[in-house]
């Protein structure tokens, strides 16, 4: 793997098989003009660390503390950075947000400090990245993907989170985007094991 320079992040990885049924199904009326994520990348942002290396990587991994997982639906689809010139699309959660952004703020502090990596002093947004732009996607390509995002209903998917992952970027990223490191099960509320 060529790490040099990757990005590495935390993140709770999405079972595959919903990946892959999620994103058939917002394919199937997209406009063109995305690049997809494959069903095997997509996972919802914990703390992004940087380019830290591998073993900052793994402190800061170690440091966010993470245990509990979280059951959610998905709400609506979004554009993520300037409305216009947006990096991003995802998928905000629905019911089960406010257990990602106590998830989020519980721990990302302490794996960014672990890593050695900045503060992100935002407040947490969780979501789910499903494409990006592609870099020729024109002005009107991209105005007819916002259409899209504010007609297009929120997905009928739940998504159980029940484990969290250390990610860094893919060798070969034509292939996939990111490779998963390291993961480790969490609890979920009313799961017998975790009660103490």
């Amino acid at each position: 793997m060529n790490t040099r320079g990757a990005n590495w992040f935390v993140g709770l990885p999405v079972a595959t098989w919903v990946g892959e049924r999620l994103l058939t199904t917002l394919q199937a009326s997209a406009p063109p003009g995305l690049r997809w994520f494959k069903p095997a990348d997509l996972h919802l942002t914990l703390a992004f660390f940087g380019p830290v290396g591998e073993a900052a990587a793994r402190r800061g991994f170690a440091a966010g503390g993470w245990h509990h997982g979280a059951v959610v639906r998905l709400g609506g689809l979004g554009a993520f950075g300037p409305r216009r010139h947006f990096s991003a699309i995802g998928v905000e959660p629905g019911e089960g947000r406010e257990t990602l952004v106590d998830l989020i703020a519980a721990g990302r502090d302490g794996a960014l400090r672990g890593a050695g990596a900045r503060p992100d002093t935002r407040p947490p947004r969780p979501h789910l990245t499903i494409a990006r732009p592609t870099r020729d996607a024109t002005a009107s390509q991209r105005a007819a993907v916002l259409d899209w995002l504010h007609d297009t209903p929120p997905p009928a998917e739940s998504l159980t989170l029940d484990r969290v992952a250390l990610y860094t970027w893919a060798a070969d990223r034509r292939v996939r985007q990111f490779d998963l490191i390291d993961a480790h099960p969490l609890t979920l509320a009313g799961d017998p094991k975790s009660r103490t």
